[in-house]
C-alpha cells in the first residue's frame, strides 16, 4: 500500500495513481457540493475497470440550498464544522459520467440527524468495452 500526499485538488488528477477500491464514510459531507462533485469525479475516474467504490454522502435536507456567492460571504471564520448535501440526481449523474454502475443505494444514518437523507453507495467501474 502506498500513501500519497495530496496537497491540492489538482493532485487528485495529477499525482494519484489508479486504484481498485475507493471507500469514504462521513467525509464528503464536510465539503460544499461543487467540491463533492469534483472529488467524486476525480476519484471515480481513477478507479480501475472492475474496481469498486463504497461511499456515503448526504443527499437531502429540507430547505437546504447552496449558492456559491452566499457561501463565500458567510463562510465561518471560526472553522466550524460544515454539513452539505448533494442532490441524488447529481450523484447518479456523476456515477454515470465516470463509467460506474450503481450496484446498491441505501439510506443510512451517517449524519446523525433523522431530518436528513444520507445514502451509502456501492458502485463498480465498468469493464473496458462494456
Amino acid at each position: 500500500m502506498d500513501i500519497v500526499h495530496l496537497a491540492s485538488f489538482d493532485s487528485l488528477v495529477e499525482r494519484l495513481p489508479e486504484f481498485d477500491v475507493f471507500l469514504s464514510v462521513i467525509v464528503l459531507q464536510h465539503n460544499p457540493p461543487p467540491l463533492i462533485v469534483l472529488i467524486l469525479k476525480s476519484l471515480l475516474n481513477k478507479l480501475q475497470p472492475g474496481g469498486i467504490a463504497y461511499f456515503q454522502v448526504p443527499t437531502y435536507r429540507r430547505n437546504y440550498r447552496f449558492r456559491v456567492d452566499e457561501y463565500l460571504r458567510s463562510a465561518s471564520p471560526t472553522g466550524g464544522m460544515e454539513m452539505h448535501f448533494l442532490p441524488q440526481h447529481i450523484l447518479f449523474d456523476v456515477l454515470q459520467h465516470t463509467g460506474c454502475s450503481l450496484l446498491e443505494c441505501r439510506e443510512d444514518f451517517c449524519t446523525g440527524d433523522h431530518q436528513t437523507i444520507s445514502n451509502s453507495i456501492f458502485a463498480r467501474k465498468q469493464l473496458a468495452g462494456t
